[in-house]
This record gives C-alpha cells, sequence and structure tokens, in this order.
C-alpha cells in the first residue's frame, strides 16, 4: 500500500482545502471488507428469521381455522341427522293415518295402479 500523502491546497479566495491524494480514495481494506461481510451476514439472519417468524405466525393461523372448519362439520352433521329424523317421522305410516282422518279421507277399496308396458305406453292395471 502507497503511504497518504497530504497536500495543503489553497483556494482562489483564500481558504485552506486539506485533501488526500486521489489513490487511497475509496480503497477496500481488511476492516472495510470485513464490516461490510459482518453486515451482510447480519442482514440475512435478520430476513431468515422474520421469514421463520411469518411462517410460524402463518401456520399457527391457519391450525385456528382448521380447529373452526371441524367444530363447524361437526354441527352440521347434528344437524343433519337431526333433520332426516324429522323426515322419517313426518313420513312415518303412523303420521300419515293421522293426517288422512284429520282430513276427513275415506279408505278406498279398489285400487288401480299404472304399469308402463313399453316407453311410449301406460296400462292400467285393476285389483279387484
Amino acid at each position: 500500500m502507497t503511504p497518504k500523502i497530504q497536500q495543503n491546497v489553497v483556494s482562489r479566495n483564500g481558504n485552506r482545502v486539506q485533501s488526500v491524494s486521489r489513490s487511497n480514495r475509496g480503497a477496500i481494506n481488511h476492516t472495510t471488507a470485513a464490516l461490510m461481510l459482518g453486515f451482510a451476514a447480519v442482514t440475512m439472519v435478520g430476513a431468515l428469521g422474520f421469514f421463520y417468524l411469518q411462517q410460524v405466525v402463518h401456520t399457527a393461523s391457519q391450525s385456528t381455522d382448521v380447529r373452526e372448519l371441524e367444530s363447524r362439520i361437526t354441527d352440521l352433521k347434528e344437524k343433519q341427522r337431526v333433520i332426516e329424523l324429522q323426515g322419517a317421522q313426518i313420513r312415518s305410516l303412523k303420521n300419515v293415518e293421522n293426517d288422512v282422518e284429520k282430513m276427513n279421507l275415506v279408505p278406498t277399496e279398489k285400487v288401480s295402479y299404472l304399469a308402463p308396458i313399453n316407453d311410449d305406453r301406460v296400462a292400467m292395471v285393476v285389483n279387484k
């Protein structure tokens, strides 16, 4: 390395200015390189730490959402079971017989059924 050469320069208006020779300006020495490498390492560790924390928080929030959805599924399955039971009760033979009496319907003596013969014709079957 070359030694620093200082020059005392007097400007036209009488101010004294010290300048360092152009050969040392912007030179990268051991200390500057070590500081730059240290700063880069700290920046990388900080960025990776931030990324890790972001992933942990995201995963935790997703597990909360999953628990809420599982709870909702359980509630909906219970409602489905209740509705199926209500439908079975409504369609039960006892309820149909009670509805027949409430509507003052008369039981039939002769039943007629329509039975398909082919795709385009229908026949009536009469039970006697």
